[in-house]
């Protein structure tokens, strides 16, 4: 969000319908020099992450009027463009530029010096305007502010959003936002379940054979760079209660995995078992996934559909203590074994699919899907649909509730 420090009336764009009104515009617009700080939200091009919105608009430059691909910011509170994207549009190497006394600054704080500043001649919709934009270091285009946006009829603000009664609407889009919104309004009615993680009903025993001897891996050395990751997550891992701390004997001890995830500035880490040798050990219930494939005749009438994720579906699932004992691993900070199912192990995706299924046993509308649930709504009309499938979520959310999911 952009910020002042000061109230003070800022007038960056006037509409001009006369040579006099004109004069009068750009004595307006001098106003702009003031010590006020503001902040500007972004002044570069971020196409590539997919950030910003632009606007062709037509710009006068030396008695020739160009249009310009304009930057739309309704997080700035003033506009601006850089020095060589100004020589550029001017065609002179040395523009001349107004005194400015704004003091800019972006939104991380740091400070942006501002060259000057220049009134530069617009139209749009067969009305003419004068811009004033604050000239800054750079090759950035122009970035037009919240208050210019809107003058210049790119943006529009809105107090408040109704809605029309259903049977009045006869757009699918407008019936979708009805039905988002009353979706939403059932997921905020159920916030509970979706903090922290679940704790399905019991406890679940691994299976293992006998046949196949224990093996105690030797432990696997953990980069010093990785260490105090790895000592954080473990220490978070432990106060949630997903891991507890070894210090007798156990049969079989495993080396864990860690994935880095996010970018390389903030990279988060996540812990599996790398159990090999156990994995030869345990017993698989060979669960028989459903496929999209196998359920599409029962979604003949389906116009609607969502899907809801469980987070890190398998550590909602209780493991009993021969079972923990078993998921037992190396760190440099003493032994630890999981209390939930854990990451790596071969039977963990039928296991938590299983268990997953005897809570939505008998739901309508509602298919388990690898380990994500789908949720659809039929009907023979799209608002038959949207209110069955909101019927469905609400069954659904409050059966994930009574098994603590």
């Amino acid at each position: 969000m952009l910020q002042t420090k000061k109230y003070k009336r800022v007038k960056e764009v006037k509409e001009e319908t006369s040579a006099s009104e004109s004069e009068e515009s750009a004595n307006d617009a001098s106003s702009e020099e003031t010590e006020d700080e503001y902040e500007i939200g972004k002044i570069v091009d971020n196409t590539q992450n997919g950030g910003n919105v632009q606007a062709d608009l037509s710009l006068k430059f030396v008695n020739t009027w160009k249009m310009v691909k304009c930057e739309l910011d309704t997080g700035a509170n003033t506009s601006l463009i850089g020095r060589e994207c100004l020589m550029e549009l001017n065609e002179q190497t040395n523009p001349i530029l107004l005194p400015s006394k704004f003091r800019l600054q972006s939104f991380g704080g740091h400070p942006i010096k501002v060259l000057g500043q220049v009134k530069i001649p617009c139209r749009r919709l067969g009305r003419r305007y004068t811009l004033v934009l604050q000239v800054v270091e750079g090759d950035h285009r122009p970035l037009l502010s919240a208050k210019a946006s809107k003058v210049l009829g790119f943006v529009k603000f809105c107090k408040a959003v109704t809605f029309e009664p259903a049977k009045s609407v006869k757009s699918s889009r407008a019936l979708l936002n009805i039905y988002r919104v009353k979706a939403q309004t059932i997921v905020e009615a159920h916030d509970e379940i979706f903090v922290g993680y679940g704790k399905l009903p019991g406890t679940v025993s691994l299976e293992v054979d006998h046949s196949v001897p224990p093996c105690i891996q030797p432990p696997r050395r953990v980069p010093i760079a990785m260490r105090e990751k790895l000592k954080k997550e473990l220490e978070i891992l432990e106060k949630e209660g997903l891991i507890i701390k070894e210090s007798k004997h156990t049969d079989w001890v495993s080396n864990v995995v860690i994935v880095q995830r996010g970018s390389p500035e903030a990279t988060s880490i996540r812990i599996c078992l790398d159990p090999i040798p156990l994995n030869k050990a345990l017993k698989r219930p060979h669960l028989q996934f459903v496929t999209l494939d196998e359920i599409l005749p029962e979604l003949d009438k389906a116009k609607v559909f969502s899907t809801v994720d469980a987070k890190k579906g398998f550590w909602h699932v209780v493991l009993d203590e021969p079972s923990s004992k078993l998921t037992t691993f190396w760190t440099p900070f003493g032994r630890y074994r999981w209390t939930r199912l854990p990451f790596g192990i071969a039977p963990a995706p039928e296991i938590f699919q299983m268990r997953l299924q005897e809570v939505i046993q008998g739901l309508k509308g509602v298919e388990c899907i690898a380990d994500d649930l789908l949720v659809y709504g039929t009907g023979d009309s799209l608002e038959e649909a949207l209110i069955d499938h909101n019927n469905c979520l609400e069954m659904l959310l409050t059966r994930l509730e009574e098994h603590n999911a």
